[in-house]
């Protein structure tokens, strides 16, 4: 019988058997907040390892709070916030076979955002399943390219 072990958490998110991404926090000197939050693919070999840079955020004002792993769309989503009284919260989806962030929105729905906040979903092909709800994103309109169009977290 083989057991394997999948862990996952607002800090590593499992590619596969031998792959995982992780977000490290970048600090210089003595600042206690980080200047800034990369993200790596790490793959596991028998004897060895390699690390790829996959994203880095750079934004002063957000935090990555979550951030979650497509597999069958091949995108990281992230849940960015503002850490002040009045905190307003983006979700950015990276593709990783463009390299790109292919959308951004700021989000209003609470129910989205503790989700998302939370990292209590599970995120299949543009679906994000929660309990008996589905939310479901559309990949398809987004990668049009249309430039005249707006899509809202609606």
């Amino acid at each position: 019988m083989k057991f394997v072990i999948s862990i996952s958490g607002n800090r590593m998110i499992p590619l596969n058997d031998s792959s995982f991404f992780i977000k490290k926090d970048v600090y210089i000197g003595s600042i206690a907040e980080p200047i800034t939050e990369d993200f790596k693919l790490i793959t596991l070999d028998f004897i060895s390892y390699n690390v790829t840079q996959i994203f880095r955020e750079t934004s002063i004002s957000e935090n990555v709070i979550s951030f979650n792993y497509d597999k069958i769309a091949k995108n990281l989503i992230f849940l960015l916030g503002t850490m002040s009284n009045f905190p307003e919260y983006s979700i950015y989806i990276f593709s990783l076979e463009k390299g790109i962030i292919i959308y951004r929105c700021t989000l209003k729905n609470e129910e989205i955002i503790g989700r998302l906040f939370s990292n209590d979903y599970c995120l299949s092909d543009g679906h994000i399943y929660y309990g008996n709800s589905c939310i479901k994103i559309r990949y398809d309109l987004i990668c049009k390219n249309d430039k005249n169009v707006l899509y809202s977290e609606d």
